[in-house]
């Protein structure tokens, strides 16, 4: 059976294409979860944004998890690619809004989950591990 097709938005400029259902809310949007470096788990979120079919931006926040131990937060901007096919996500670093002294920002890959709900991948910083993030 042919795949139902939905009119989504396309910002900026006022038109709308047939996308797949479920393709098309693709990654945009704010998600939240955790991630480890350095032996801690940090919380974090991302705010991402499509600018075309494949083009990203995001704002990546880091904060305490409940219940650990005093850490700053801190944010910086990412621009990166997501391979509708494969759902894989590439985001990097282009430049921070909040530094704590010491921190160093990171670049992620990832991939978004058959359903949507959930994005998991590694942080590409030495001394990082996984992430895991959930749609909000």
């Amino acid at each position: 059976p042919a795949e139902q097709l939905r009119r989504t938005p396309t910002p900026g400029d006022g038109t709308s294409r047939a996308t797949p259902d479920g393709v098309g809310r693709s990654i945009a949007g704010h998600w939240e979860g955790k991630y480890q470096c350095q032996l801690q788990e940090i919380g974090f979120s991302l705010d991402i944004t499509n600018h075309d079919d494949t083009r990203l931006s995001a704002v990546f926040e880091f904060f305490p998890l409940p219940g650990t131990l005093s850490f700053p937060r801190g944010s910086f901007k990412m621009s990166g690619d997501y391979n509708q096919g494969r759902r894989g996500v590439q985001l990097r670093s282009t430049e921070w809004i909040k530094r704590p002294l010491g921190f160093q920002s990171h670049d992620i890959e990832g991939e978004l989950a058959q359903d949507g709900s959930t994005l998991q991948g590694r942080v590409l910083t030495t001394g990082c591990a996984h992430f895991t993030l959930t749609r909000e």
